[in-house]
């Protein structure tokens, strides 16, 4: 297959053929909200930020969330995606990945690899892959088991080796 993004020519190809090699997202749009944190950063106007990916259900502003590793729960303020600047949204969806505000003041109040759930405590259930170990005795709170690599978070080490 041949292409070339500056004149244009064969993207179309490409693109067809990127839909149907790499499969969609697996998740349950109708299953109770599970996400991940994958990033974070700081806004001077909106406190901490989080890039986040949905595994299922949905995150909706003004939905109530539970960090499963810290317990600590959270009103979304503002949901969105970057197409490549900010987009805000209505709700972002099962396989989506985009940004979440919720009015966090500290970092330490959560963590990138955190699952994030609904409040709703019949709701709160980790993905596979996380220990069962109740976090701040949070009933149905779950953390993760210790990476064996840490993710970059969109930050790149300066030395060789």
């Amino acid at each position: 297959m041949r292409f070339s993004a500056k004149k244009g020519t064969g993207v179309p190809e490409l693109l067809e053929r990127v839909i149907k090699v790499i499969p969609s997202p697996r998740g349950d749009p109708d299953a109770p909200t599970k996400a991940l944190i994958i990033d974070s950063w700081f806004d001077t106007t909106a406190a901490w930020s989080f890039s986040r990916r949905v595994l299922d259900g949905s995150i909706r502003s003004g939905q109530r969330v539970t960090f499963m590793a810290t317990g600590n729960s959270f009103e979304v303020q503002k949901v969105g995606v970057f197409s490549p600047h900010p987009k805000e949204l209505q709700a972002l969806g099962t396989g989506e990945v985009g940004f979440v505000i919720a009015n966090i003041k500290e970092l330490t109040e959560t963590k990138v690899g955190d699952t994030i759930t609904d409040t709703r405590p019949s709701d709160r259930q980790a993905p596979p892959g996380v220990q069962g170990r109740p976090a701040d005795g949070v009933r149905g709170a779950s953390t993760r088991s210790p990476p064996t690599s840490i993710p970059s978070c969109g930050r790149r080490s300066t030395s060789s080796g």
